[in-house]
């Protein structure tokens, strides 16, 4: 249970940092857990919330959260994917 409160705290940390560096000066990161498990554990509508203030489209800004995910040494090991609509 620690190991996964640990890794939901450094995916909430890498996703603020990553919108810090876009431009957002106090962005907020919520992660639920995920309604249909066959999706995942957790799930974030981060990307609807700021996408607009950074003239982007959502599903844009969602593949450069991944991008970003996928580059940490410790979170590339975890599948991250964009829930298309």
């Amino acid at each position: 249970m620690e190991a996964e409160n640990n890794m939901k705290i450094d995916l909430i940390k890498n996703i603020e940092g990553f919108l810090k560096e876009k431009g957002i000066e106090t962005p907020s990161v919520n992660l639920t857990p995920s309604v249909y498990f066959d999706k995942g554990d957790y799930s974030t509508n981060v990307a609807m919330v700021y996408a607009k203030e950074l003239g982007l489209k959502p599903l844009d800004l969602a593949e450069e959260i991944i991008l970003r995910l996928t580059q940490d040494d410790l979170l590339k090991q975890i599948k991250t994917e964009v829930a298309h609509p």
